[in-house]
């Protein structure tokens, strides 16, 4: 059971585009396995490991993405920074620029 609830998502988002009640829990169990996947990144571990992590981050938000009825787009990919590991926060809201601010709420 996920974690993340569907009353949790953006429902303006929801309704514009008319995400199914199917597609929420996919989302819901998606944004659990980014929390996961998060906390799970080290800057301990080597690049290697923390390469993997971050592939699999990108590979959600991408599944992310098409779930809320986007077209795929790796420039509107925000949680790679939120790993420890990564030194780019400062940078990474470069991503967000051409995001709208109702998306900035998924």
């Amino acid at each position: 059971m996920s974690n993340f609830k569907p009353e949790h998502l953006n429902q303006n988002l929801v309704a514009r585009n008319n995400v199914s009640y199917e597609a929420q829990i996919q989302l819901c169990e998606l944004y659990d396995g980014l929390e996961v996947l998060i906390e799970e990144g080290d800057a301990s571990f080597s690049v290697e490991v923390n390469r993997e992590i971050a592939d699999k981050i990108e590979q959600l938000e991408f599944k992310l993405q098409r779930l809320w009825g986007f077209g795929e787009s790796k420039m509107h990919h925000k949680y790679w920074s939120q790993l420890s590991m990564c030194l780019c926060n400062a940078d990474s809201l470069d991503n967000l620029d051409d995001r709208g601010m109702e998306e900035l709420l998924i």
